[in-house]
């Protein structure tokens, strides 16, 4: 896999994962953060109850657009990467990631070693 390959793939996933981000209410500020979209029901009006319902739903929520966030974040190293001209070289030990690993995991940014 040649990069250019590798760039079309992540920035394909990149949209992905932001729009499952948005899907969720969350959108990247203008410092490069994800914050939830707030809803716009009326508050004088809220009942209790629906309350509750989206105070639960959006701790369910959380677990899912942590692993989105944190994907994002990967991608966009990956990104990075390519554009500084050090994708497939592994950010812990500097060698070279294996082809197999980046056909894979086009996002990887660390060798098999060194995987989390």
């Amino acid at each position: 896999m040649n990069t250019n390959e590798s760039k079309q793939k992540l920035v394909l996933e990149l949209e992905i994962i932001e729009k499952d981000l948005n899907a969720l209410g969350r959108q990247l500020n203008a410092e490069g953060d994800w914050v939830i979209v707030p809803n716009n029901t009326p508050e004088e009006h809220a009942d209790p109850l629906d309350e509750a319902n989206q105070t639960e739903e959006l701790a369910a929520k959380v677990a899912v657009l942590n692993v989105l966030e944190q994907r994002h974040e990967q991608v966009e190293r990956a990104l990075r990467a390519i554009e500084n001209e050090t994708y497939g070289i592994c950010e812990e030990a500097g060698c070279p990631i294996g082809k197999a690993r980046l056909e894979a995991n086009p996002s990887a940014t660390t060798c098999i070693n060194h995987t989390a």
